[in-house]
């Protein structure tokens, strides 16, 4: 019996349950009345029937929407104040002003270029006077407005106040600091300088932490009128386009195995210590055992200080040049040349994420350069000095000098590491190719960069 009453009980529950995935429930809907339209899911601005509501919306698209970086919404609200205006016959000049807006933002908010110059050459249409808010407008724009017919210079007056407008000012100042609307949003500057967009506007009822995003570019031109593109994002301060660093820098010689280094083997000459007097000029023993080689590899060179400057031209390329002074460089050989202890070179940088070390943060490069510079290495060789009768004379250790040419070639990669806006140590690997007497050089330095 018991066993019955559980059968009967889940049987129950297995009949509601495929009744509920079968047909889930519904919202009785109240009969609309005859002739209303079914709502969309997508929801429109309710048209108005005065000039001065179809004001307001372009009003509230421009200083709420526009400004809180919701331009889907704000293009919305024109849209409609543009079919309101068309229906009731709003003069010429209006309708141009709202187009002019629609222009704005569908070519600098959303990215529509094409159809933001359609629009804008609608609006020229109307009225050839129309003019563009500068506040609202990046350059390229403000170009493109002038190459088809438009005064750049003219102002674009505020719309008069409606009833139901707002009563508070129009200008980009007040527009930025209002950061307080209830949708949650707010556009604000950053002690940085950057426009930064609040999720969750400061101080705002309810909000502990805002969530912020910033405004994105890559160019100048990507930002409204007074911004400037800073690491990728739009900001209010000037970047640092000039560059001042210090830096030490050790050089490597890269060495092929060598015999005969001081028997006038090209780029070798030979001294006991490293003074010109000591210079080895007897002719060593050539035979068997006879030493007088080298084994191939790695060497450290000289050691240079370096003084730099570079010129960022826009996000990613550096012009630059770096003076400095050479020291461990090798004694004269008679009749040879002195140590150049000069380095000057000129160098083309490309900063690879596009900020130009605008922003704290690691900052990857790579370089191509040239100049004027000698490197230098010694390495200890063993010698038998020859005899007349060609055995092995007194056995000697001598410090073998390679001293290569004068002009070079660079390629590298560096890096900044920026504790602050265009300030931090430098780090440098590079691989000169040395003319003249030529080798291959690997070079390291270390360095410290301040912006201005």
């Amino acid at each position: 019996m018991l066993r019955s009453h559980y059968a009967i009980f889940w049987t129950a529950v297995g009949l509601c349950l495929s009744a509920s995935f079968a047909a889930p429930a519904k919202a009785v809907e109240p009969p609309a009345p005859e002739g209303a339209e079914t709502e969309s899911a997508t929801h429109s601005e309710p048209e108005g029937n005065t000039v001065a509501e179809a004001l307001q919306l372009v009003k509230t698209a421009i200083e709420q929407d526009y400004i809180s970086a919701d331009f889907a919404s704000a293009l919305q609200k024109l849209n409609t104040a543009a079919i309101t205006c068309e229906r009731i016959k709003c003069e010429a000049n209006v309708q141009a002003r709202i187009l002019a807006y629609q222009a704005t933002v569908k070519f600098v908010g959303l990215g529509e270029r094409d159809s933001g110059t359609v629009a804008l050459k609608q609006a020229l249409a109307l009225d050839p006077k129309v003019a563009l808010d500068s506040d609202l407008s990046n350059p390229e724009l403000v170009a493109l407005f002038g190459e088809l017919g438009g005064d750049v210079n003219a102002k674009a007056e505020p719309f008069a106040e409606s009833p139901a407008s707002d009563p508070e000012p129009a200008a980009q100042s007040q527009k930025q600091e209002r950061a307080r609307e209830p949708s949650g949003t707010s556009m604000h500057t950053n002690a940085q300088g950057a426009v930064v967009i609040d999720v969750c506007p400061p101080d705002f009822p309810g909000c502990d932490s805002g969530e912020k995003r910033a405004m994105t570019c890559s160019v100048d031109s990507d930002c409204m009128r007074g911004q400037h593109c800073l690491s990728g994002t739009c900001g209010a301060s000037q970047p640092k386009r000039n560059g001042f660093s210090l830096g030490l820098q050790q050089d490597f010689l890269l060495l092929n195995s060598t015999d005969q280094v001081c028997s006038g083997q090209a780029g070798w000459t030979c001294f006991e210590g490293d003074s010109q007097a000591g210079y080895y000029g007897t002719k060593p023993y050539a035979g068997r055992e006879a030493g007088n080689e080298i084994a191939g590899g790695v060497q450290t060179g000289t050691v240079r200080l370096l003084a730099g400057y570079d010129r960022f031209l826009g996000n990613h390329w550096a012009l630059g040049a770096r003076l400095g002074v050479a020291f461990q460089g090798g004694p004269k050989a008679p009749g040879g040349r002195s140590f150049l202890p000069f380095h000057g070179e000129g160098r083309l940088a490309y900063w690879l994420d596009g900020n130009s070390a605008d922003a704290v943060g690691f900052h990857p490069y790579v370089l191509l350069g040239g100049g004027i510079a000698q490197l230098d290495a010694k390495l200890s060789v063993t010698v038998f000095d020859g005899t007349a009768s060609d055995t092995r004379g007194e056995r000697r250790r001598v410090n073998a000098w390679y001293k290569s040419g004068t002009a070079f070639g660079e390629a590298g990669f560096g890096a900044m590491l920026a504790f602050a806006p265009g300030q931090g140590p430098v780090a440098e690997l590079k691989l000169l190719q040395m003319f003249g007497v030529s080798s291959t050089n690997p070079s390291l330095l270390i360095g410290y960069q301040i912006g201005l």
